[in-house]
């Protein structure tokens, strides 16, 4: 939500946090939901962040005594955030693969059978003739 040296603030019925006097985009956070439970108002110290989950009405990461977000050491840190991949592109590039992969395998299938079609003819069978011997008739003596 904010790092080192920013002001995050928000005051209960607001409809969006303030990050350093501009309303912050939370497209991630559900319809109707608040932004935060409590009101606050905290500058971040440096080398720290806040972060807050996405269901903040069952969320802790509130310091709630203090009515203001905790924060964490920058050290602390093991990864780095990766956007969540847009499932309707992924399924349609998945729709768009397959089709392709359908029309290339019908236009493969369809030029081997037009080749096997233009294929010279075998070769015709040799033909046998039968010659019969006249039969020298057999010696009675």
């Amino acid at each position: 939500m904010a790092v080192g040296g920013d002001r995050l603030s928000y005051q209960v019925g607001d409809r969006t946090l303030m990050l350093n006097g501009n309303p912050l985009a939370e497209p991630y956070l559900a319809p109707g939901s608040q932004p935060s439970v409590v009101a606050f108002d905290v500058r971040v110290p440096e080398d720290r962040i806040v972060a807050l989950g996405d269901n903040r009405a069952v969320s802790y990461e509130i310091d709630f005594p203090k009515g203001r977000p905790g924060t964490f050491d920058t050290a602390d840190i093991r990864g780095k955030a990766v956007p969540k991949p847009n499932w309707l592109l992924v399924v349609a590039g998945a729709i768009a693969l397959g089709a392709l992969l359908t029309l290339v395998g019908g236009c493969l299938g369809l030029s081997a059978l037009i080749a096997r079609r233009r294929a010279r003819p075998a070769p015709a069978q040799p033909t046998f003739i039968t010659v019969e011997l006249d039969r020298v008739p057999a010696d009675d003596s």
